[in-house]
């Protein structure tokens, strides 16, 4: 039988435990409060003179067993929570062409490594139990280690049922026409992009805030008339093509939003413009200090 972490356990007459708290259970109950990753600390630095990475000291929810069902139950996670140790790592320049460095902490276990240790070491792949701290281009000419290019996102550790708060933020300013002009009226262009990487599935808001009008127009001149459409690409994939009523020459705010459900991971969105509609030309407002588009990602929290 199993007892509560912090419970006081049972034993018998020789003091011997018959009912206590296990280092699974343990595992089970940090699971289910934290989603594996960094939480703390664990910084790399690279070096001006040296081919090293420096990482300093700090804490991580370390992935026994990774929930990898659709969606994330956070009690079927196992993570064991740990100190990082400050490590200084010596590395070496490929002989041509590119690498990839991973760093990352360890927890090793008895069962598979024979030890108990947490290590911090590098290597191309990310090996299981590991959190990546950093992730690395290195070049055959790179001479020192600022000279590597940082590439990825840090796979954050957050309390399960807490928000991430705003993901992607990104106001967009136009000279008008842009990327779409009379003499190209079916151009695209995008307006707006982000990246971002979420620790387990999510519910996340997605918002745009566009100001337009028509080109040229004056008044109501049904010869300038359009609508502005705007597709939004999730992971390169549309998910969803939203239109301005009828442009005229008055300036139009126009909001939208949806919420999206979506795996753990690293994610893109990218907003392309386009005419969607009428002879005339969408344009945006691209005034100093008035954005002519505003891109919202926003978590609202996990899946349920």
């Amino acid at each position: 039988m199993t007892t509560g972490f912090g419970a006081d356990p049972l034993k018998d007459g020789n003091g011997i435990v018959t009912v206590g708290t296990t280092a699974e259970d343990i595992r089970q109950i940090t699971g289910s409060l934290y989603s594996a990753g960094l939480i703390s600390g664990g910084v790399v630095t690279t070096s001006p003179t040296a081919l090293t990475y420096t990482v300093s000291a700090g804490v991580a929810a370390f992935p026994i067993v990774k929930d990898t069902s659709t969606p994330y139950k956070p009690y079927n996670q196992r993570t064991v929570l740990g100190p990082i140790p400050a490590t200084v790592l010596t590395t070496t320049a490929p002989t041509s062409g590119t690498r990839t460095d991973i760093v990352y902490a360890q927890q090793l276990t008895p069962a598979a490594d024979g030890d108990a240790n947490i290590v911090v070491k590098i290597g191309t792949t990310l090996p299981a139990r590991a959190v990546a701290l950093g992730t690395y281009t290195v070049s055959y000419n790179n001479a020192n280690s600022n000279a590597f290019v940082k590439v990825g996102n840090i796979d954050w550790s957050i309390p399960y049922g807490a928000s991430l708060g705003r993901l992607v933020a990104q106001n967009s300013y136009f000279n008008s026409p842009f990327g779409i002009t009379t003499g190209n009226p079916t151009g695209r262009s995008t307006v707006a992009s982000g990246a971002f990487h979420v620790p387990t599935d999510r519910l996340l808001s997605v918002q745009l805030t566009v100001a337009v009008s028509s080109e040229n127009a004056v008044g109501f001149d049904n010869a300038r008339y359009c609508e502005a459409g705007y597709d939004i690409f999730w992971d390169n994939v549309k998910l969803v093509t939203w239109t301005t009523m009828g442009l005229h020459q008055a300036w139009q705010e126009v909001n939208w939003d949806i919420d999206v459900s979506t795996n753990p991971g690293a994610h893109t969105i990218r907003v392309e413009h386009f005419r969607a509609k009428g002879p005339g030309t969408p344009r945006g407002r691209g005034a100093a200090g008035s954005p002519y588009a505003r891109l919202m990602v926003t978590d609202i929290g996990p899946i349920a």
